[in-house]
Formats: structure tokens, sequence, C-alpha cells
């Protein structure tokens, strides 16, 4: 779910793709996927909708992070394997957002984060480092949430994480009480 600058609902589904609530006048309509050749549509199924602070449209959709040019009336396809080589046959992306610095945080189902410094156009790649204590816990990020200069990582099944982009720290939390749940 995500509101737009102009009081409209945007609303993710399952099965049925988007549909748009007009706050206002409480009318549904859906948003109809047009195919071009810069995108690819899996399914009609919508993790997240999301607007950015320049209240451009993205749509993370069955591991594909899609951005909607409203001018075109047409999606473009951002692919996470050309950012992370490890990772050649796999698109997993299920979450984004935005800090206060404009950087775009991009979650994956088993490839990490990826985080976009939009100032500088630099993608920057967090994995999980095997047998190591020191950085991301889990390859799979199910959310974030900014913290003062920090950001809230939820993963899929290790818990919970702060990272400090200003230090690249990484701060654990013990997550006994939660159990081995998925977190978002």
């Amino acid at each position: 779910l995500d509101v737009d600058n102009k009081g409209n609902l945007w609303i993710g589904t399952d099965n049925e793709g988007v549909f748009v609530l007009n706050l206002k006048n409480k009318l549904f309509s859906k948003f109809e996927f047009k195919k071009s050749k810069n995108c690819t549509f899996s399914t009609n199924n919508i993790d997240q909708v999301y607007f950015d602070s320049e209240q451009n449209l993205w749509i993370c959709q069955n591991g594909y992070l899609l951005k909607y040019d409203f001018n075109l009336k047409s999606f473009i396809t951002f692919e996470a394997q050309k950012l992370n080589e490890r990772y050649i046959n796999e698109n997993n992306v299920c979450f984004i957002t935005e800090d206060k610095d404009k950087n775009f945080w991009i979650g994956s189902f088993g490839c990490g984060i990826y985080c976009l410094n939009k100032q500088q156009n630099i993608f920057q790649v967090y994995t999980r480092i095997p047998e190591t204590t020191c950085g991301l816990r889990d390859n799979s990020v199910n959310a974030f949430a900014e913290y003062r200069k920090s950001i809230i990582i939820g993963l899929d099944v290790a818990g919970l994480q702060i990272f400090n982009p200003e230090k690249g720290l990484f701060t654990n939390f013990k997550t006994e009480e939660f159990g081995k749940t998925h977190m978002w």
C-alpha cells in the first residue's frame, strides 16, 4: 500500500495486480499493466507498491523491481542480477524504500541488499559473507525502516539488524523471543 501526492491509495494484490482507490470519491479502478520491450511481467502477484520522493511509482512484482513512467505509460524493469554477478540467475527483489538522503534501499530474497546512492549514481551491494559475524546475517531481506542515520533491516529468518551506512557497521539484535519467524 502507498498513497500518491494526488490522494490515491495504490493497492498491490496477490493475483489481481494493482488497484487504485481515490480517497476523495471512494472509487476503485484497476491499474492496467502494458508490456514494453524494457519490462518483464511474470504474474499479477504484487509484493509492494511504493512512491519515492519524486512521485515515481515502483512495484516489486514476483522478484522484479519495476519503475513506471507516467509520461510514456510503461514500465522499466530493474534487473538485480546485472548488479551482482554472484546471483546471475536470480531476480528476487521484494522490497524498496528511500531514506532521507534519497538513497534507495532494495531488499531481495536471497541476494542481499542493493543501495543506490542517487547523488553519486553508485550501487552498493551488501551480502552475507559465510563464516563471519560482522556483516549482513541473511541474504533474504524483507523490510527496512530508517532510524536516525541508520537503516533497520528485517531479515527473513535471521532477525533484525541495524546498519550504519556512514560507518559501514551492522549491529545484531538478539531475536530469540521472535523464534525463527519471517519479519517485515
